[in-house]
Order: structure tokens, then C-alpha cells, then sequence
């Protein structure tokens, strides 16, 4: 299992960090995690394209989905005749709201059944292909004053290996889905909204293999900013990254 930091960065891009997509590659078949402008990158990587069979959005802020578009566009436009993609949203009604957006800029989506299949994400085990299988635990990030919507981490299973994602968490960290950490192999966890400091006891808690920070605050942009990274985490006992854009990790 492989999976390709597209994008690492938080809700604004800087001249160090795109926001945040990844791509998972299993069993030849590609899965995006989060779709942030970068998710097109993929293209341009020449990354065969009839190879992803599915999309999983952690929650409905603009800096995690704002590249769906043009990906599913390609989708629709090149992709194989019997190719089928999945888009997993956190909330029903932001598939309306896609398909909507794809009429709007004329492409035959309805003339193309079968093309994309709109899924609505649910807490528990909710995709399993065979190649991959995937767990949503729900969190607190989109508890806001105007309402309580739903955020997901993710538990990622695929050739005998578990990788946490955590999407984007609260920022009193009290949601980060320890139970499900602590089977993990690896964790993906965002590191914008949370503070390092009172996170390092959990994480040193942990027994993983390999934790990579990503969705990197401004706090850690920078060459001076990552000395300090490393100088903070050096205790824990794995190897701990702070992504970069393009960075690909075996898993």
C-alpha cells in the first residue's frame, strides 16, 4: 500500500503547501482521500486514471473538496465505458450539490449512469471492495456556532495493514479516535488545528510503526519551523514526518 501526499497543507495554499488530497494505491486501484485543489496533481503525474475506483471526503470544508470537481469531470469525459468511481460524502445533500455543479458546466451526467455513484458516508466499517476496507469515526471538527455536521476520521485496512487518517480533528485534540490509533500500523494525523504539545503524551502512548504529520499549520512552514518540529518529536518512539507535497509513503 502506497499512498501520495498531493497536497499538505491547511485551508489557505502557501508558497509551501497545497491543500490537503492524498492518494491511496492498492491492488493497482487508486482511492483519493480528500480532494483539495492538488487532487488534479494526479493528472498530471500521469497516474492512470481509470484506475480510481473511489473518493472519500472527510468533511465538507472548501479546502477538502475544492479539486472534486475536475476530478470528476475527467472521470466522466475519459475514464472507461464500464468504469464505475464512488464519491463518499460526509452529508447527503453535498452530492446534490456536486451533481449540480457538474450540469452547471454541461457535462452529460445524466446521460452517464453508472459513471459516478453517490455515496453517503456513515460511522462504522462502510466500504469494503475487496482491495480496500474502510471505517468512519466520527469527530468534532464541524462543531461550529452555525450547527453540528458531520467529520470523520478514517481507519484504513488494506494488505494487512492499518493506517489511521484523522482527518481534521477539534482543536482540544479530545477527539482523536485513540482506540482506533492504537491498532493502527501508521498514522496520517492533521497537524493545524491541534496543539503538538499536548498531543506528544497520546501519541507517545502509541505503538506505531510510523505517525506523518499533515494538513500543516503555518507554525510549521519553514526550515527553522521544521528543526523545531523535529526537535519536539524527536522522543517518540518511531519514525514521525512532517509531509511535503509529493512525498509517497510505503506502507
Amino acid at each position: 500500500m502506497k499512498i501520495h501526499m498531493l497536497g499538505t497543507g491547511h485551508g489557505d495554499p502557501t508558497p509551501e503547501r497545497f491543500n490537503t488530497a492524498a492518494l491511496l494505491e492498492t491492488g493497482s486501484r487508486f482511492y483519493l482521500l480528500d480532494a483539495g485543489a492538488p487532487a488534479a496533481v494526479l493528472i498530471r503525474k500521469n497516474l492512470p486514471m481509470s484506475r480510481l475506483r473511489a473518493v472519500f471526503i472527510t468533511h465538507m470544508h472548501e479546502d477538502h473538496f475544492d479539486g472534486l470537481a475536475g476530478i470528476l469531470k475527467f472521470q466522466l469525459k475519459y475514464a472507461p465505458e464500464n468504469g464505475t468511481t464512488e464519491v463518499w460524502l460526509p452529508e447527503k445533500r453535498a452530492g446534490k450539490l456536486f451533481r449540480t455543479l457538474l450540469s452547471a458546466a454541461h457535462l452529460p451526467i445524466d446521460a452517464m449512469p453508472g459513471k459516478l455513484l453517490w455515496k453517503t458516508i456513515r460511522p462504522g466499517f462502510f466500504f469494503d471492495d475487496g482491495f480496500l476496507r474502510m471505517e468512519a469515526i466520527p469527530t468534532r471538527h464541524m462543531h461550529i456556532p452555525e450547527g453540528h455536521f458531520p467529520s470523520y476520521a478514517f481507519l484504513i485496512c488494506a494488505e494487512g495493514r492499518k493506517v489511521l487518517y484523522t482527518g481534521d480533528l477539534a482543536k482540544d485534540f479530545s477527539d482523536f479516535p485513540l482506540a482506533r490509533a492504537s491498532e493502527a500500523d501508521s498514522c496520517i494525523c492533521e497537524l493545524t488545528h491541534i496543539r503538538l504539545d499536548s498531543a506528544l503524551p497520546v501519541f507517545g502512548s502509541l505503538p506505531l510503526k510510523k505517525l506523518i504529520f499533515s494538513h500543516v499549520g503555518n507554525d510549521w512552514h519553514g526550515a527553522e519551523a521544521e528543526k523545531h518540529f523535529a526537535e519536539k518529536t524527536k522522543a517518540l518512539p518511531y519514525e514521525t514526518v512532517l509531509a511535503h507535497d509529493g512525498d509517497i509513503y510505503e506502507f
